[in-house]
């Protein structure tokens, strides 16, 4: 949580996969749903240990919608805890077809130095022209490269 505060602090991009997006919520005063599957929520664990997909939507006016220039995808899931409140200042940015929060940003993402929080293992996933995979790393990259004023003051 230090990590996620000092980067905030210093301006730095964020790009928070998974229990990086958990805690990232946490840390910015936001809560989590500790078990999906018992809050009625059934296609996001898969009991064998692999990936498995389900669709999402895309929030309007939001730089994720502009970042995948889709309102529509598909991810990979495999988790068994998820946002329920996002934390200060965070809006949702993407949700699952049955409405679990996958994806956080800032609500004045605009004025902000860049963060995604997703759920999905953009990673992993092996179609890499997949917007939610490959044009999010891109973006992400691009953030970094850019950087931020406050970056070179950043101690070591």
């Amino acid at each position: 949580m230090e990590i996620i505060a000092r980067a905030v602090e210093h301006e730095i991009p964020m790009l928070c996969i998974c229990r990086g997006m958990q805690i990232a919520n946490v840390a910015m005063g936001g809560t989590l749903i500790p078990d999906v599957r018992s809050a009625g929520f059934k296609e996001h664990r898969n009991e064998k240990g692999s990936d498995g997909i389900h669709p999402v939507v895309v929030e309007q006016s939001t730089l994720f919608r502009k970042i995948v220039a889709v309102e529509k995808g598909e991810t990979n899931t495999n988790h068994h805890q998820a946002v329920d409140r996002p934390g200060r200042g965070l809006r949702v940015a993407v949700r699952s077809a049955d409405g679990l929060v996958e994806g956080l940003e800032w609500e004045d993402a605009g004025r902000r130095p860049w963060l995604q929080l997703v759920q999905w293992h953009p990673e992993r996933m092996r179609d890499v022209t997949n917007p939610f995979s490959g044009a999010l790393r891109e973006a992400f990259l691009q953030a970094v490269s850019e950087g931020s004023p406050k970056n070179s003051r950043v101690k070591k």
